[in-house]
């Protein structure tokens, strides 16, 4: 960029894009850097639509950052297990479930990799609305991709467990999770306490 003391490439350009979509009320600027970078005859990359997408995702913006997935298509980059990742968390973030599980469901057909972050989210999800049923359905399909349950995944899964006041079976599960190697932090033990505190 004229004076600014380096060369313009598409890397240039991803650093001030995301340096832009991290601060508060930069998504606008965001945009137009990548105007300004297909104006002077870079292609954005998986990178810089992953980051923009992850920018209108952190502001709740969910239809824009479909719109901007429509347009990597369109533009021939192939949206990867990241920007789905960050579409369903996206969507788990706002409570709007229904919209993850059609984003995994597009990322199932589009024959992209789920790992680990796609189901913790999915299962965070469920389990934030006390839909534990459904989490077993996921937790088989992780196991069948040869993905292994993580901390997160007991975690979500204890908070599952005591939104529907299921207090013995929240404990079974702080006790799998610590038998597997992983310590439960502080607002897991909390959620379980509270939860035993209530069923007295």
């Amino acid at each position: 960029m004229p004076g600014w003391g380096f060369s313009r490439t598409a890397a240039s350009f991803n650093t001030l894009i995301a340096a832009y979509c991290h601060d508060s009320g930069g998504m606008e600027t965001a945009l137009r850097l990548k105007e300004r970078m297909e104006r002077e005859g870079l292609v954005p990359n998986e990178v810089t639509y992953n980051t923009i997408v992850h920018g209108m995702c952190k502001e709740g913006r969910m239809w824009q950052a479909s719109r901007v997935v429509n347009e990597m298509r369109v533009k021939g980059v192939t949206p990867n297990t990241i920007t789905f990742n960050t579409l369903i968390h996206g969507y788990v973030t706002l409570g709007d479930n229904e919209g993850a599980m059609r984003m995994h469901e597009e990322m199932v057909k589009a024959r992209v990799g789920a790992d680990m972050v796609t189901y913790n989210a999915l299962i965070l999800g469920l389990c934030n609305e006390g839909k534990t049923r459904k989490t077993g359905k996921l937790v088989q399909e992780l196991c069948a991709a040869k993905l292994e349950p993580n901390a997160s995944t007991f975690s979500a899964l204890i908070i599952g467990q005591c939104k529907k006041q299921n207090s013995e079976r929240a404990l079974d599960l702080l006790n799998a999770m610590k038998k597997a190697g992983f310590q439960p932090n502080y607002y897991t033990y909390k959620i379980v306490v509270s939860t035993f505190s209530k069923n007295k």
